[in-house]
């Protein structure tokens, strides 16, 4: 099994599929690949994770897209992990979710029992689901598994008046 530590996660067009792009500690790279279907099973449980037992969904709703566009902010411009021709690349056809206090893990793991963890904390998660988020609207997939919490938060700022003196 990989740990990967950084990953590049973006939606490929002739491939209609999400592909998360991760390094390992010693340099191994893997591409894993993640179809519209696979995310529409994963995302209910991460963003459950996130909302917690709150029975309040207005209250849920207000803190979940505070955090949210208080981890976007926080997002630091990296370089992409580079996609190299020798990298291990294949399609993830399930995911096994631990769900601790403190951060969630994925396991993805393939046909070929090629297996690849990832660990988040609530900021990264929340992070990586924004860009997942925004890979979703790239492909013009549905957005019904999306929160309004996540969607309201992508929709661009209101213009403001304009002024002319």
């Amino acid at each position: 099994m990989t740990q990967l530590e950084r990953i590049t996660t973006c939606y490929v067009l002739p491939e209609d599929r999400v592909r998360i792009t991760g390094s390992a500690a010693l340099g191994e790279v893997q591409c894993v690949w993640l179809t519209q279907r696979m995310l529409g099973r994963l995302l209910p449980v991460l963003l459950q994770w996130l909302q917690g037992e709150d029975t309040d969904s207005l209250r849920t709703e207000l803190v979940q897209s505070f955090a949210l566009q208080a981890a976007k902010r926080a997002i630091e411009p990296l370089a992409p992990v580079p996609v190299k021709a020798a990298a291990a690349s294949w399609l993830a056809l399930s995911v096994d979710v631990a769900r601790a206090r403190q951060a969630v893990r994925m396991l993805f793991r393939g046909a070929q029992g090629q297996e690849a963890a990832l660990i988040m904390e609530p900021k990264l998660l929340r992070q990586w689901l924004a860009i997942v988020h925004d890979a979703y609207r790239k492909a013009q997939w549905p957005l019904h598994v999306w929160p309004a919490w996540v969607s309201d938060s992508a929709l661009p700022a209101r213009p403001q008046a304009l002024s002319l003196h």
